[in-house]
C-alpha cells in the first residue's frame, strides 16, 4: 500500500526483532530470526512487484536495543557490540538496499552500531531523536553526531519521533505554514 501510495522508500518491520527483545517477552532467539526474516522476505517481494520496481529502496530496521526513549538502559558497549554486529549482518545480506538505524537518541549506541558497520558496503542511514533542539536524548550535542555520521559514511542523517516543537523550540523566526 505505501507503495502504490507513491512511497520509493520502505523500511521493514524489524524496528523490534531482536533476539533481546523476544527473550524479554518470553520468545526465542529463533522466534525473533523467524520473524525478521519474514519481514525482509516481505518487503523485498512488495519491491519487486511493484509497478516501479527498479525505484523502489528496501531499508532494513535496526532499533536501539533498548527502549529507544530510555538512553540510559543502554547495555555498554561491550554487549552492544556483539548484538549490533549479529544485527548487522543480518540486514545486510537480506536482500534489502539500505540499513537503517533508527531512533537513536544515545551517542554510545551509535557509535558502536556504527563502528561494527564500517566494513559494510551498503547504503547506512541513521535517524536520531531529540530530547531538545541541540541534543540527543542523552544529552550528547547534535554537532558531535553530525561529526560521528561523516566520519562514518553515514549516507543519510534522518531525524524522527521528535515534536516539531521541539526542532522549531527558540527559532529565532518561526514560519507558520
Amino acid at each position: 500500500e505505501y507503495i502504490e501510495s507513491g512511497c520509493n522508500v520502505i523500511t521493514t518491520n524489524t524496528f523490534r526483532t531482536t533476539p533481546r527483545t523476544f527473550m524479554k517477552a518470553g520468545y526465542t532467539d529463533a522466534d525473533a530470526l523467524k520473524l525478521s526474516k519474514k519481514s525482509f522476505k516481505m518487503a523485498v517481494k512488495a519491491a519487486k512487484n511493484a509497478k516501479n520496481a527498479k525505484n523502489i529502496l528496501i531499508a532494513g530496521s535496526i532499533a536501539p536495543l533498548e527502549d529507544c526513549y530510555v538512553p540510559s538502559e543502554f547495555p555498554g558497549k561491550i554487549i552492544a557490540k556483539n548484538e549490533f554486529q549479529f544485527l548487522t549482518d543480518m540486514v545486510s545480506k537480506s536482500g534489502v538496499d539500505i540499513i537503517l538505524f533508527e531512533t537513536m537518541g544515545s551517542y554510545n549506541e551509535i557509535e558502536t552500531a556504527l563502528q561494527v558497520s564500517e566494513y559494510i558496503k551498503m547504503e547506512k542511514w541513521l535517524s536520531i531523536i531529540l530530547k531538545d533542539k541541540n541534543h540527543l536524548l542523552d544529552n550528547t550535542k547534535i554537532e558531535k553526531v553530525v561529526g560521528l555520521a561523516m566520519r562514518s559514511n553515514i549516507d543519510m542523517l534522518l531525524i524522527n519521533c521528535t515534536s516539531t516543537k521541539i526542532i522549531n523550540r527558540n527559532s529565532r523566526k518561526r514560519t507558520n505554514y
